[in-house]
Formats: C-alpha cells, structure tokens, sequence
C-alpha cells in the first residue's frame, strides 16, 4: 500500500506543495507499524531518515542532566519527526517510542493506543535495541 500524496499535505512542511511533487514525494516513503513502548528512534543514534506520523503518538524523551529519562513532548499524527536528517546526519537529540495511550482523547475515554502507523524516507531497519527509559521492563 502506497502513502495517499494528499495525506503528506497535512504536514505543514509539505502542505504548500503542489500535488504533483507531493504525489513524487509519496513514491519516497514506506509504510512502517510500531507497537506500544517500541523504540523508533534511539538518542545518539546517526539521524538518517525522516518519519511521517499516519497513526498513534510518539513519545520523545532525552537524558536527563542528573540522570535517567524525562518525556519532552508528544508527536501525533499528521506531523513529521527526523526531518533535520535529511539536511544534517548528527546524532539523535532524543529518543522516540511509541506511546502507549491515546492522549488526543478525554482522560475519562483513554485506552490502550492501538499501533503506531508511519512511513518513513530512509529509515533502515528498527532502532539498534537502546531501551531510552527502561520500558522494556514494564508490563
């Protein structure tokens, strides 16, 4: 299955394109399906590819100056993470996994986040087995 062009138009980045460059733009990407707490991208890894949300919610995380992890934001679908590599192959700055909740709704309403959907331009296989807050150890 191919990357709908008009979906690359919900990004800001790429929203002023014109159709036929989105739809050139599309032919780039693959899709990718990432479970709950699952490592997209590790902190201080090479950056080398971009990654388009379709689906779910990132966590991005980075160390902490006294040590362990703190969550930095939430990226959610529609939005773009890891463009910078395209421009400039430096280290992570952060990690992203996988959130495991669906913020976007009431906190009455918040389940289990069903499976990330993404496609990414350049990304490799997944992340190199870095754990950026421990969370292969929950339950």
């Amino acid at each position: 299955m191919a990357l709908d062009p008009e979906s690359l138009g919900r990004a800001s980045a790429f929203a002023a394109l014109p159709q036929d460059a989105r739809r050139a733009l599309a032919l780039c990407f693959h899709g990718r399906q990432y479970a709950a707490r699952e490592v997209v991208f590790c902190e201080g890894e090479p950056a080398s590819c971009l990654l388009f949300i379709a689906e779910g919610e990132l966590v991005v995380s980075a160390r902490a100056r006294g040590g362990g992890t703190r969550q930095l934001l939430h990226i959610g679908s529609g939005q773009l993470v890891g463009e910078s590599a395209l421009i400039d192959p430096t280290p992570r700055q952060a990690a992203l996994t996988s959130d495991i909740l669906q913020r976007n709704a009431p906190a009455a309403a918040r389940s289990p986040a069903p499976p990330l959907r993404a496609w990414d331009a350049g990304c490799g296989s997944s992340s190199s087995g870095c754990d950026p807050e421990g969370l292969s150890a929950l339950p």
